[in-house]
């Protein structure tokens, strides 16, 4: 069986410019991986090894899965050129020379990864990606691996767009860049292979919640597909201690309301749109209760166009085919619309607890039958 490399970026504090600043991300980020999906990819077999810079020398311990490096341990400011890619290609180069694999996937420490769906990827490249974000993570063999570690002249400001130029520009290399089953975003649907910006509570939530779709074929959830969230919120006490800051805004680390309702696309670091479903519907046969459509956000490119029904049929298609026994689909919208063979009926929000900060200002549609 061929062996996959799991190589995953850390830091002992994660500088981001003036956006978040964690102290000891190796007693957060970090370890929130290792409690999570790090255990299930060692029992599989494949490998996990987490690198951080600013070291005295180089290190490898081998009880903490632990690469330390000599590079800078900050991250991107995007103003300054890159201070990640050395770190990355140092990385690279040490398990290039010391290690054995076949695939490598290089991810930070906020992606989950949902090992089962994963190891479904058919590795057909020298180098696959989702796109230039490097949010979904990047799969290297030895041969790309080999075209980043030689590469010299770093002119980005983000380590995740320059090694896309790399490959890009390397004529010798077989690639792809639409790997739609890694999720560069907070949408955590059970058939995505990774899911980004995953740390905290996220992880013991998505954790349990795949886990017993892989064991029982169903979740149970309800799910607003299109947001309704105001995710720069400030949490009520700091999710992290932050050296910047001290209040840390809620898309960092929501997973569901008061209601039990997870938000999933239609605000920050949660994005989501009717093309990238196409490609790949994230959610699993049977296996959700609810699902609310927010269309204002979900087809906000096709509003009074002719491809408004079309596509806004597909995902309710989609969506009934997910539902469990008894589930059921509705719509959502800020505006008082006409929706073909749809009604607005407001009781939805009491007897389904749509009543959390924005939603109060939704109407609500259920189907004409």
């Amino acid at each position: 069986m061929k062996k996959i490399l799991f190589l995953i970026t850390t830091s002992k504090t994660h500088n981001h410019g003036n956006q978040l600043n964690i102290d000891r991300v190796d007693l957060t980020r970090k370890l929130d991986a290792i409690n999570t999906w790090v255990g299930d990819v060692l029992e599989s077999g494949n490998d996990v090894i987490f690198f951080d810079g600013e070291n005295e020398n180089i290190s490898f311990d081998e009880d903490s899965k632990t690469l330390h490096l000599t590079d800078s341990d900050g991250y991107e400011d995007g103003v300054s050129l890159t201070k990640l890619f050395p770190k990355v290609k140092s990385a690279l180069k040490w398990v290039y020379e010391n290690k054995e694999f076949d695939t490598l996937y290089l991810c930070d420490d906020d992606v989950y990864v949902n090992l089962p769906e994963f190891l479904k990827i058919s590795f057909t490249h020298d180098f696959m990606s989702h796109g230039s974000l490097g949010g979904g993570g990047f799969f290297f063999n030895r041969k790309s691996i080999n075209s980043v570690i030689n590469y010299e002249n770093t002119h980005h400001t983000h380590c995740d767009q320059l090694i896309f130029d790399i490959i890009n520009t390397d004529s010798t290399l077989t690639k792809s860049f639409s790997n739609d089953r890694c999720c560069p975003f907070y949408i955590p649907g059970e058939l995505y292979s990774t899911v980004h910006y995953v740390t905290g509570k996220r992880s013991y939530f998505l954790h349990n919640i795949f886990k017993f779709y892989h064991e029982n074929g169903y979740t149970n959830r309800k799910i607003i597909l299109g947001g309704g969230l105001d995710s720069y919120h400030k949490n009520k006490i700091v999710s992290y201690e932050s050296l910047v800051g001290r209040k840390t805004s809620r898309w960092y680390d929501f997973t569901v309301d008061p209601n039990n309702w997870e938000y999933h696309g239609g605000y920050a670091r949660s994005t989501i749109s009717i093309n990238n479903l196409k490609n790949f519907w994230p959610y699993g046969e049977k296996t959700t209760k609810f699902f609310v459509i927010n269309f204002d956000n979900l087809l906000s490119d096709y509003v009074n166009t002719n491809l408004f029904y079309p596509n806004l049929e597909y995902i309710i298609n989609k969506c009934e085919e997910s539902l469990i026994d008894n589930g059921d689909v509705f719509l959502m919208s800020e505006k008082n619309e006409n929706i073909n063979g749809w009604v607005i009926d407001n009781n939805i929000k009491i007897t389904h607890k749509l009543n959390f900060e924005l939603l109060n200002n939704c109407n609500f549609y259920k189907k004409i039958k």
